[in-house]
């Protein structure tokens, strides 16, 4: 399966969070993709609209729960290749 990045456009990527942020000024857009390497189910939803005080943590047990993990397997969030801490994701997103 290939990812959103490699079906949409950056152009149009920016377009969509720009409408979305415009709409929704106290939530971040946020696409989650599954690294192509991972053993890991396919997500089925990949576009998420969360709460800009929302933490990287919160985040990642909805998608535990979304992908049905164990907890023995681990689970990275990357933006830009850098691997995420668990900040809030709004302080996330201004960097």
């Amino acid at each position: 399966m290939s990812s959103y990045k490699q079906t949409v456009s950056a152009e149009e990527r920016k377009k969509q969070s720009e409408r979305i942020l415009a709409r929704f000024p106290d939530r971040i857009p946020i696409i989650c993709d599954k690294n192509p390497k991972s053993d890991i189910q396919e997500i089925e939803k990949k576009k998420f609209l969360v709460p800009s005080d929302l933490t990287v943590g919160q985040f990642a047990y909805v998608i535990r729960k979304n992908i049905k993990l164990s907890p023995e397997k681990s689970l990275y969030f990357l933006s830009n290749n850098k691997l995420l801490s668990f900040d809030i994701i709004l302080f996330i997103y201004n960097l």
